[in-house]
């Protein structure tokens, strides 16, 4: 069995996977940990068509201040959404390679969508779930009242007025993530209220093997 869990940013993918892993005796691993691996492996000249938010973040020095500046939510999220889909192949390999060995396993990341649910479920044993924060003054209390260890979000901002445009883009991107969810039945899940609790939840609804799909957004 492989437990998907894809999403925005910053909407407890990482939190799930763990809990998981623990509860199930399974290992996990970040879609992050894959595409720092494939982007070695990418030629210099089709690194930008490729990973357009790694360059989108290169360009601005790596900091939200500039490229939240810059850019609108819209334009990063679309970046976001592209390197997803560039790597889509390399999450179809890894599931394929760990399919032929029998293996159970839990893969979390932004880059995990619903369509890409779709054309896996075909050939495997699939439960996915998709997290997101539909409420953006709801997600501006939490990235800033709750900050991460290490957290691109705080780490890479000085100036305040920047989480501002930082939580719209995470709901954008949620809005997304959630009408594609939709379209194709996939479960998906705010993370707006209630935070350790909308956790225990996605672990139980994960867990369960019946009626797996029922209310598949929410």
């Amino acid at each position: 069995m492989f437990y998907l869990i894809g999403g925005a940013p910053r909407c407890g993918k990482t939190t799930v996977a763990k809990e998981l892993s623990q509860k199930l005796g399974i290992p996990w691993i970040s879609t992050d940990t894959l595409e720092s691996t494939i982007m070695e492996y990418v030629d210099d000249s089709k690194f930008e068509s490729y990973f357009p938010k790694s360059t989108l973040r290169k360009l601005t020095n790596n900091s939200n201040d500039e490229m939240y500046t810059k850019y609108t939510a819209e334009e990063i999220v679309d970046t976001y959404i592209s390197q997803g889909a560039s790597l889509a192949k390399g999450i179809k390999m890894f599931v394929a390679s760990e399919a032929a060995y029998n293996h159970d396993y839990i893969l979390e990341g932004h880059h995990i969508h619903p369509r890409l649910i779709s054309e896996l479920e075909n050939q495997f044993e699939i439960k996915a779930i998709f997290l997101g924060r539909d409420d953006t003054s709801k997600t501006l209390a939490a990235i800033t009242q709750n900050p991460k260890a290490n957290d691109w979000v705080t780490t890479k901002t000085k100036d305040p007025q920047t989480y501002q445009p930082i939580a719209e883009m995470l709901t954008t991107f949620s809005t997304r993530i959630k009408s594609e969810a939709s379209e194709n039945n996939q479960l998906y899940l705010s993370m707006d209220d209630d935070f350790s609790e909308t956790i225990q939840l996605i672990v139980r609804k994960l867990r369960r093997i019946d009626n797996f799909n029922s209310s598949p957004t929410g």
